[in-house]
C-alpha cells in the first residue's frame, strides 16, 4: 500500500503493456484504472483512495500520466478501426468498462485486505445508459460474502487467490524479508461469493 512512486510507475508500465500485447482493449482499460490511482479527486470519495504522490515528485508523475493519456488515445484508435471492437471503443462503453474494472478491483481488495466486514461498492454501471446500482457486501462464514445485487452468472462463485504466509516477525532488511518470502510456498485462499438479500430469497421461494 505504500510503494514508492517510482517503484510503482515502473510496475504499472510494465504491466500495462504486457496486457496490451494480449488484448489492446483490457490494456487501455487497466491505463485508465492506473491514472485513476494518481487522481487526487479520488481522496475524497468513500471507498477510494489515490496514491500518495510528494511534492518533488509531481513532474514525474505528470510526465507518467501524459505518457498514459497519449497511449490511451492510440490504443481507442486502433480499437475504433477494427471492425471487432469498434463499438467497445465508444467513449459510454469504454467509461462505463473502465468503471466495472474499479468495482471488481474494490472487491479484490474487500477479500485481500480482510477481515471481512459489511461494506458497499458503490456507483457500479449496470448498463450502458448510465444507471448504476450500489453492490452491498455481507461476510459470512468460511471466508464466504454475500453480494446484491449478484453480477456473476455463477452462484456461488468460488474464487481462490494464490498467498504466501510468512513468519510475524521483525526483519533485518528488505532482503531478509526476500529471502523469507522466497522460500514460502504458495496455497490457495479460497473464497466464496453468492447472492444475498432479495435475490437468494425469491430463489428460495421458487419465484
Amino acid at each position: 500500500m505504500s510503494v514508492p512512486t517510482q517503484e510503482h510507475i515502473d510496475l504499472y508500465q510494465r504491466g500495462i503493456e504486457r496486457v496490451v500485447k494480449v488484448d489492446r482493449y483490457a490494456g487501455l482499460l487497466v491505463s485508465m484504472h492506473c491514472a485513476g490511482l494518481y487522481d487526487r479527486t479520488r481522496a475524497t470519495m468513500p471507498g477510494f483512495s489515490a496514491k500518495y504522490v510528494k511534492t518533488q515528485e509531481a513532474a514525474v508523475v505528470n510526465d507518467f500520466l501524459q505518457r498514459l493519456r497519449l497511449q490511451q488515445l492510440r490504443l481507442k484508435v486502433d480499437l475504433r478501426g477494427d471492425p471487432a471492437t469498434k463499438d467497445f471503443a465508444d467513449e459510454k462503453w469504454v467509461q462505463a468498462n473502465a468503471q466495472r474494472l474499479e468495482a471488481l478491483d474494490r472487491l479484490s481488495l474487500y477479500f485481500c485486505l480482510g477481515p471481512l466486514g459489511p461494506a458497499t461498492i458503490d456507483a457500479v454501471p449496470a448498463n450502458y445508459q448510465g444507471n448504476e446500482v450500489d453492490w452491498d457486501l455481507h461476510p459470512e462464514e468460511n471466508n464466504g460474502a454475500t453480494l446484491e445485487p449478484y453480477p456473476f452468472r455463477r452462484d456461488p462463485l468460488e474464487i481462490s487467490i494464490l498467498a504466501r504466509r510468512i513468519p510475524k516477525d521483525r526483519y533485518a532488511d528488505s532482503l531478509d524479508l526476500q529471502k523469507a518470502l522466497a522460500t514460502a510456498p504458495y496455497f490457495g485462499q479460497k473464497f466464496t461469493v453468492r447472492a444475498g438479500g432479495t435475490q437468494m430469497r425469491a430463489r428460495v421461494a421458487g419465484i
